[in-house]
């Protein structure tokens, strides 16, 4: 009465090769799917936004180098403050 139920997933070396080979391949396939939708993302929205990176580079140091300068004279908290009026200011 008690007997077991005998299937597949109980002895995979009966199963066929094409369903080891499904089973092996199924969570590669949901890796590849993510990475894809990444990518998808990536040229559509970040891609172009690289275009402005060379002036986010120059603007964010020339912010640097004018906090530092102005910490010099004034002290940091001032620096910042005035660097960040002088950013709003330009926006």
């Amino acid at each position: 009465m008690d007997q077991l139920i005998e299937t597949d997933a109980a002895h995979p070396s009966q199963q066929s090769w094409w369903a080891r080979l499904k089973k092996a391949l199924g969570p590669v396939a949901v890796v590849g799917v993510v990475i894809a939708k990444f990518f998808a993302k990536l040229k559509f929205f970040i891609l172009p936004a690289l275009k402005f990176l060379p002036i986010l580079l120059k603007s964010g140091g020339t912010m640097l180098l004018s906090i530092w300068a102005y910490a010099i004279f004034f002290g940091w908290q001032f620096a910042v403050g005035f660097v960040l009026l002088m950013f709003v200011h330009e926006c």
